[in-house]
């Protein structure tokens, strides 16, 4: 998500610049905590840029093929909405 924040910012500047701190940090060995506050940071930057449009441009790098990590629980949730069983998966 930071990276499609990151590749479509408009402006540079100290925004940008946080996007790209996030967007480049190796995240494996981070606590929880600061997973937390980067998430949040990125959120906030989504509704700065618009829900609508960062959903399309995500759509557009799924749709691309290009690689797209998604966390477990939320392709539970996403298993669990359709109906289906996320513990099958």
């Amino acid at each position: 998500m930071s990276s499609i924040l990151f590749e479509n910012w408009l402006t540079d500047g100290s925004v940008k610049n946080s996007i790209s701190k996030i967007a480049n940090k190796g995240w494996n060995n981070e606590s929880e905590g600061d997973k937390a506050e980067a998430a949040a940071e990125i959120l906030t930057y989504i509704e700065d840029m618009g829900k609508g449009y960062f959903s399309q441009l995500l759509a557009d790098k799924v749709k691309s093929g290009s690689d797209v990590v998604v966390p477990e629980y939320i392709s539970k949730a996403i298993i669990w909405a359709c109906g289906g069983d996320p513990d099958e998966s």
